[in-house]
């Protein structure tokens, strides 16, 4: 519990960093929402991204509707997320994204009770396209890895499940 509280602040510093940048009027904040498909399922996020220069740090919560092991569960998560802007237009963008997201699924059988959590690592390219003066849609498609630590009932142990990951997104972004 101490090192995803320890996690958490180091990216918050960051969010917070980032905000605090000195050339204020390059600095814009944003909004953005995803509907996408990866490992945990269908998912939905919704982010605040702060934007500085060819640079854009987000930090958000994740909500999965459905599950391939709990196809009736929705379960909440967080997002970070940081996009380097290879082409910034005023029309189009282009991008590279890094981003790390997580799940908690809480599991029940007669006997026990257990928080599964997967945790996502991806690295994506997207492109984003101006449909009015500050909105913006686009898509993304990431490939990376998953780390899944859940509690194996018959044995009554934790266990973790390491793979690939694959994540198709698309993106409605609002910037101030």
């Amino acid at each position: 519990m101490l090192k995803k509280i320890v996690i958490l602040l180091f990216f918050c510093f960051l969010l917070i960093s980032f905000l605090g940048a000195q050339d204020k009027k390059k600095l814009k904040l944003g909004v953005e929402t995803s509907p996408y498909i990866s490992y945990s399922g269908v998912n939905w996020g919704i982010q605040i991204n702060g934007f500085y220069k060819k640079h854009s740090l987000g930090i958000g919560t994740k909500v999965a509707f459905q599950s391939s092991y709990f196809p009736y569960q929705t379960s909440m998560g967080i997002i970070v997320d940081y996009k380097y802007f290879i082409v910034n237009n005023q029309n189009i963008k282009s991008f590279i994204s890094v981003n790390y997201s997580n799940v908690r699924y809480e599991v029940k059988n007669r006997i026990y009770s257990n928080k599964n959590i997967i945790h996502e690592y991806l690295v994506s390219n997207g492109f984003l396209i101006k449909i009015v003066s500050n909105l913006w849609i686009g898509n993304s498609i990431g490939v990376g890895g998953y780390t899944e630590r859940y509690l194996n009932f018959s044995k009554n142990e934790k266990e973790n499940y390491i793979g690939y990951n694959l994540m198709l997104k698309a993106i409605l972004s609002y910037e101030f």
